[in-house]
């Protein structure tokens, strides 16, 4: 399901969430590319950090919604993205940018479990 086609907020935030998965399992490659920039922004062009940071900004923009409306089970936004992007933090670890592709389904329940740690 994308983002915009989701119904709820919930299911916007787990549509944002399994995209990622899903990019990250589709372009292993992406992976190191993104750890790179996390740790090392200034390498980038100016057009990589602006989609980069709207990538961010539109996660930001969901959990700040959620928390606004008393759907979020914390206040902490920190708190709130680091469990909700806990799954694409584990495929950082995991995947080495080369072989071996992901299955995103395999995350799929992991997915569901974070969002539902964080969403009433």
């Amino acid at each position: 399901m994308s983002v915009d086609l989701a119904a709820s907020l919930k299911e916007k935030i787990h549509a944002w969430v399994f995209y990622m998965v899903y990019k990250f399992c589709d372009n292993p490659l992406m992976v190191k590319y993104t750890i790179r920039f996390y740790r090392e922004p200034d390498l980038f062009t100016d057009e990589v950090r602006e989609r980069y940071f709207a990538v961010c900004l539109s996660l930001d923009s969901l959990c700040m919604e959620a928390i606004a409306s008393g759907q979020a089970k914390t206040q902490d936004l920190m708190l709130m993205q680091m469990i909700l992007l806990s799954t694409v933090i584990r495929l950082f670890d995991h995947c080495d940018g080369h072989a071996d592709p992901f299955d995103p389904e395999a995350y799929a329940e992991c997915v569901r479990l974070c969002v539902d740690a964080v969403m009433k």
